[in-house]
């Protein structure tokens, strides 16, 4: 059975535990700079497992409360920080790799935005952002995901 963040609290610092809530605020807050405080924070080395189970209480707690669009930001909130803990923990290919799919997602936003007559008059079909379906783009973070999520305290 899974023990509650209050069972796992006793066993830890109290002072950890008060920075890393600190710095949850400090992600929410964050707004739409939400990114770059992240990678700040990792290169720091403070997404630690004490944060992650800090935000985890508080998205239990938004669910019990039925707040949709809290539990919403905080699990992007979550599944961000832990993409930025396996990035930090990945080997140099795997973080190359990771950047060129970025720049692919880039790539593919930028195409997106242009009209592609050329394609559709060659037959090819295309979903509602322009791009070609059946692609093999890696879809990384969307732009604009963040709006909305800054309002959670």
């Amino acid at each position: 059975m899974e023990r509650s963040f209050g069972e796992r609290a006793q066993e830890m610092d109290p002072e950890e535990i008060r920075l890393a809530r600190q710095r949850v605020a400090d992600l929410i807050r964050a707004g739409d700079d939400v990114e770059q405080e992240i990678v700040r924070m990792g290169r720091e080395g403070f997404l630690t497992d004490t944060l992650i189970l800090v935000i985890q209480n508080r998205l239990n707690f938004a669910r019990h409360d039925n707040e949709r669009h809290v539990v919403q930001c905080l699990d992007l909130l979550l599944r961000r920080i832990e993409a930025e803990r396996e990035a930090q923990e990945a080997t140099p290919a795997l973080r190359l790799l990771n950047t060129l799919l970025h720049l692919a997602d880039d790539l593919s936003a930028d195409i997106s935005n242009i009209r592609l007559r050329p394609m559709a008059a060659r037959g090819a079909r295309c979903d509602e952002s322009g791009v070609s379906a059946g692609g093999s783009f890696h879809r990384g973070h969307a732009r604009g995901q963040w709006h909305g999520c800054s309002n959670l305290e």
